[in-house]
C-alpha cells in the first residue's frame, strides 16, 4: 500500500501523511474533510521514513491499536529520514501532482 505526503498546493507546508491503495482512495479519505483541491501529493519510496519520538524514545503502536491516536499525541517530535527530509526541502527531486489530475 503506498504512503503519501500531502502538502498545500504550491507551497511548502504540509498537511499529513496518508496510506491508501490507489489515487481514489486517496482522494477518498482527503475529502471526507472538505475538499481535494487545496493539496498535491508525493508518494513516499525507498528511503523515505518517519519516526514518532519521545523523551524515551520511539513512541511504538500497532497499526490496529484502538488507543493508537492517544499514543501518537504523546509524541515530542517526529524524526524524517534524511532521504525524506532533503525531497520534501527540494520538491525539484520529488513529483508533485494534484489529486486525480490524469
Amino acid at each position: 500500500m503506498p504512503a503519501y505526503v500531502l502538502r498545500h498546493a504550491g507551497t511548502n507546508l504540509l498537511a499529513g501523511f496518508y496510506f491508501a491503495d490507489r489515487e481514489i482512495d486517496l482522494f477518498d479519505l482527503i475529502d471526507r474533510d472538505g475538499g481535494t483541491e487545496a493539496y498535491e501529493y508525493t508518494i513516499i519510496r525507498d528511503g523515505f521514513g518517519i519516526e514518532f519520538r519521545t523523551g524515551e524514545g520511539t513512541v511504538e503502536v500497532a497499526l490496529d491499536d484502538p488507543k493508537m491516536p492517544a499514543k501518537l499525541a504523546k509524541a515530542k517530535w517526529v524524526l524524517m529520514t534524511d532521504e525524506l527530509l532533503w525531497g520534501l526541502a527540494e520538491s525539484k527531486t520529488l513529483e508533485w501532482r494534484k489529486i486525480l489530475s490524469d
